[in-house]
C-alpha cells in the first residue's frame, strides 16, 4: 500500500509539473508555428520561389490566430469560455473550432 501511494505521489508531482510548463510549452509551440510560417510565407514550394516581398495573406491570418488564440488562453488559465469571451467570439465552441482548425491546444 506505501508503495501505491509513493507512486500516487510522484504522479502528483509530475502532474504539478506539468501545469507549471504547460504555458512555457504553448509558448514555444507558438514560436515554432510563427517561424515555420514566416519561412513558408516567402517561399512557395510548389513553383520553388523564394521572394521576400511575397505575402501569403492565409499564412499570416493563421499566425495571428495562433498567437491571439495562445495569449488568450494564458490570460485565462485555459478557460475556453473566458478565451473566447476575451477574443469577442460568440462562442466557446468557435474558439475550439478555430484551435482545432490551427492546432492549438489548451
Amino acid at each position: 500500500m506505501e508503495d501505491l501511494k509513493f507512486v500516487v505521489s510522484k504522479l502528483d508531482d509530475i502532474l504539478d509539473s506539468c501545469d507549471i510548463l504547460l504555458p512555457q510549452i504553448q509558448k514555444l509551440r507558438a514560436n515554432l508555428v510563427q517561424t515555420i510560417g514566416e519561412r513558408s510565407l516567402l517561399s512557395d514550394e510548389k513553383t520553388g520561389v523564394n521572394d521576400v516581398n511575397r505575402l501569403d495573406l492565409h499564412g499570416r491570418i493563421a499566425l495571428v490566430n495562433v498567437d491571439a488564440i495562445t495569449h488568450a488562453l494564458n490570460l485565462s488559465d485555459n478557460n475556453t469560455s473566458k478565451a473566447a469571451r476575451l477574443l469577442g467570439l460568440n462562442s466557446p465552441q468557435t474558439l475550439t473550432n478555430r484551435m482545432l482548425k490551427y492546432g492549438v491546444s489548451s
